[in-house]
């Protein structure tokens, strides 16, 4: 009998909190959502580039030394041998 008790004191509670829910206006802060407009990225283009393992070794070392990513290495390459094409 007690048990039957508790169980219908713990249904009336979960009832009121569902009915509170419902009729009290929320205070919680809500956060602004805002849309960030594209950053300018340039579009890529995935390759794959087999390079002699000596070669690939002096750039890795490079990049290391200059704190550049291989990548900002080879994109850098890149263009300064198109522009002297």
């Amino acid at each position: 009998m007690a048990k039957e008790n508790k169980a219908k004191a713990f249904g009336l509670e979960l009832s009121n909190l569902g009915k509170n829910l419902m009729e009290t206006p929320s205070t919680t802060p809500m956060q602004k959502v805002t849309i960030s407009k594209p950053t300018g990225r340039v579009e890529e283009t995935r390759f794959t580039v087999h390079l002699p393992a000596d070669l690939f070794d002096k750039v890795r070392e490079i990049g290391f030394k200059e704190k550049k990513k291989i990548k900002a290495i080879m994109v850098e390459a890149l263009e300064k041998y198109i522009k002297s094409y």
